[in-house]
């Protein structure tokens, strides 16, 4: 029954189907070839056909020049090329000499015409004539030189290697009507022969494979239902009466078979009625089932705590996570502080208030901490350890707690007070939640790590903009100032605290490909040339391609590289528009810009911050975003009213860049 099954429930693929398609694609495949080959052959004749057209015409024509030349009728030249030009299928017939110049035309307009775009280095290739075939094939061309002879040298120096160049187009589409007529009747020849063979193959294969297999296919599904008397008739003596025959057989044991095992499964039935151990094994499955649910919530758990960015929020989905599955009714953990060298509870998470649990946690965490081992205690009032007085009238039932272990040291506490269900904790509790401490600590150690490694990598490349900036003290302290001015703009805006942060990285890193830049450039104070600013330009890029390998500064890129796009789409390096450029990177511009026109250049003072704004003004909607502009003189309006504001910081700023000019080039030297 299951090879029945089988065999009638697999996906139905039939065999002449098969049969079919592969003699159909072998034998397209061969008629393909052959007519292919037929129609490279036709077009070879087609193509040797024209080129001995058209070197009869050439020979003939040379012939009758250099006949002409010998008996000193020059003139004669001229009327036979006229003659030649008029012939149905002549387009173009002259004589040029080594300038490319026509000396002799059938078309004596085109008479003292130079043909610039003529190509005439065969001749220097030694070649003897050059032959073209148009692309249409609808014409074909021909260049021989006249090569000089004696009689020649009457009248031509005989310095001349060759006394000019013979230029022969004919038009040949006459010629392919009989070529496309052919390869019609080669193509529908191959179709028709593929067509008919594929049709004699298919009513040879439904006579002596279809019908055969049909009729074993009916007997299994008949066998499926249940009638192991059935059997395949087929009256053929080649390999499908052969398989019948056989199928026949091996049904009749599989019959026997099945009579036998059915005899044995009902035995088997009644010696399960009367098994003993059934409430064992019932038990078993249900803990199975329990540490399959406790597997699954571990790795949902492991889930969540490997996609969350922010270590507060981190620290809260575990608590949370955590005071779920186990139940509590509350939850604290505590993180060791090694600024303050003290253990602080960093989050709690409860279903109430009981008076003193606060205390009841600080105290059995610290002991954990101290120790580093892990305190259960099921039934809390029969355990004298921790008891306070604050607690004594709201005594819990019972308490769990983990230490937060990483490679070497204790990082901190995970602890429960209380089930919800009033159920206390068990041991297998411990055993989750020491787990779920592993995970957790390593997590945080993770994320601390990476915290590590990107403040790394960021103070390197802001070095490296300092120490950019110490050589130029123009620039000295701009990076710092722009920042300061995106972050006024965004908060003002409401970004929220991931575009701040990318914006901050941004407007301290935006300059950082001038490394790149010459100093003399940068430093020049004449007008730069078109290839100057187009140098200074790159530093965009340069920048860009800079931090392009540190992961945690993907999304800064776009502000380094595009801190100069214009809102017009007419900045650099690609020309983008405003909805190509996100909003980070248009603040950057704004400010960036401002810093710029307040702040001294090499050719040129700075501009009040009146001047500057009025600026912005001009240009928005055209170079900057209007509404970030409008954002931005409204934040200056504000702070320039506050004393020791960002704009007494960045004129002091801007006033005491003189001072430490000599120094900074001192020490660039």
């Amino acid at each position: 029954k299951f090879l029945a099954d089988y065999l009638i429930h697999r996906p139905r693929q039939r065999l002449q189907s098969k049969i079919i398609l592969s003699t159909i694609m072998v034998v397209a495949v061969w008629i393909g070839i052959s007519t292919y080959i037929s129609l490279l052959m036709q077009t070879e004749y087609f193509v040797e056909g024209a080129q001995k057209r058209i070197l009869e015409i050439a020979q003939t024509i040379e012939t009758s020049i250099n006949h002409s030349m010998l008996i000193g009728k020059h003139e004669d030249v001229k009327d036979l090329l006229n003659n030649i030009a008029n012939e149905v299928d002549m387009e173009v017939v002259r004589i040029i000499n080594d300038q490319k110049k026509i000396i002799v035309s059938g078309d004596i307009n085109e008479v003292g015409t130079v043909l610039e775009k003529l190509d005439l280095s065969f001749i220097n290739q030694g070649k003897n004539e050059l032959i073209e075939l148009a692309p249409d094939y609808n014409s074909i061309s021909l260049l021989k030189p006249i090569i000089g002879k004696s009689n020649c040298y009457a009248c031509h120096s005989n310095e001349d290697k060759f006394m000019g160049i013979l230029q022969v187009r004919i038009s040949i589409a006459w010629m392919r009507v009989p070529l496309m007529e052919s390869r019609f009747f080669i193509i529908l020849s191959a179709v028709v022969t593929l067509f008919l063979i594929g049709i004699s193959i298919y009513f040879l294969l439904s006579k002596l494979v279809a019908k055969p297999i049909h009729s074993l296919m009916e007997v299994m599904n008949i066998i499926r239902r249940g009638n192991w008397d059935a059997r395949v008739l087929l009256n053929t003596t080649d390999e499908l009466g052969k398989l019948g025959n056989t199928f026949n057989y091996m049904i009749s044991e599989i019959s026997e078979l099945h009579e036998r095992d059915l005899r044995r499964e009902q035995a088997l039935v009644r010696a399960e009625e009367e098994l003993k151990y059934k409430r064992q094994i019932e038990e078993k499955n249900i803990q199975l089932e329990r540490t399959i649910d406790i597997l699954t919530t571990l790795n949902n758990i492991a889930k969540e705590i490997g996609s969350v960015a922010d270590l507060d929020q981190l620290l809260s989905s575990v608590l949370k996570m955590t005071t779920n599955i186990l139940n509590g009714a509350s939850g604290y953990l505590s993180i060791f502080d090694r600024d303050l060298n003290q253990l602080k509870v960093s989050h709690i998470l409860r279903s109430g208030l009981n008076p003193g649990e606060d205390l009841l946690n600080q105290k059995i965490a610290q002991h954990v901490f101290d120790t580093g081992k892990s305190v259960l205690i099921p039934h809390f009032s029969q355990d004298g350890r921790f008891h306070i007085e604050e607690i004594k009238n709201h005594m819990p039932r019972s308490v769990l707690y983990v230490p937060l272990y990483t490679k070497d040291r204790i990082m901190g506490v995970i602890g429960m007070i209380d089930k919800q269900s009033n159920i206390p904790f068990t041991l297998d509790d411990l055993e989750l939640l020491t787990t779920i401490a592993s995970e957790a600590a390593v997590a945080v150690e993770n994320f601390n790590l990476y915290n590590d490694l990107k403040k790394s990598y960021f103070d390197t490349i802001r070095a490296l903009v300092n120490a950019i900036e110490a050589k130029d003290p123009y620039t000295y302290g701009h990076s710092e100032r722009v920042t300061e001015l995106s972050l006024l703009i965004a908060r003002e805006l409401g970004l929220p605290e991931k575009s701040l942060e990318i914006l901050r990285h941004a407007s301290i890193l935006h300059d950082v490909g001038k490394i790149g830049v010459s100093l003399n450039i940068l430093h020049k104070e004449m007008t730069l040339s078109p290839d100057e600013v187009a140098m200074v330009r790159e530093h965009s890029l340069i920048g860009s391609k800079i931090i392009d390998h540190i992961s945690f500064l993907k999304e800064v890129r776009e502000g380094i590289k595009h801190h100069h796009e214009r809102y017009d789409g007419r900045g650099y390096p690609d020309g983008l528009g405003p909805s190509q450029v996100s909003i980070e990177t248009r603040i950057l511009a704004v400010a960036d810009a401002f810093d710029a026109m307040t702040s001294d250049r090499p050719y040129r003072q700075a501009q009040r911050p009146e001047e500057a704004l009025q600026e912005l003004r001009r240009c928005a909607g055209t170079q900057f975003d209007p509404a970030i502009v409008n954002v931005f003189i409204r934040v200056w309006k504000k702070v320039s009213k506050l004393s020791g504001s960002l704009k007494d910081a960045l004129d002091e700023d801007r006033t005491n860049r003189a001072k430490i000019e000599i120094e900074s080039q001192q020490n660039f030297e």
